[in-house]
């Protein structure tokens, strides 16, 4: 899906950023309810355009119900970059 590809590239390229942590704990929450974030942090952390992918990610999510594909895909990725556990 694309807004995960999109979410990808900005963990990659602010690896070390407050902001990509908790976008990568809003990923992982919306392919599995093993993860859990905080959305009062979200709102309070993120930027214009993390609010727009995370608004995106919202929106779609529905859509995401029926890919599990993209989902493992997802978290498999998020844990070999160590993003969650």
């Amino acid at each position: 899906m694309k807004v995960i590809e999109e979410i990808k590239a900005v963990l990659e390229e602010h690896k070390y950023c407050t902001s990509s942590d908790l976008l990568a704990l809003a990923l992982a929450s919306a392919c599995s309810r093993s993860y859990d974030v905080n959305l009062f942090e979200l709102i309070k952390v993120l930027d214009g355009s993390n609010k727009h992918l995370l608004n995106q990610l919202i929106n779609v999510n529905y859509y995401l119900l029926d890919d599990l594909k993209a989902q493992e895909q997802a978290l498999t990725w998020l844990k070999k970059e160590k993003r969650i556990k």
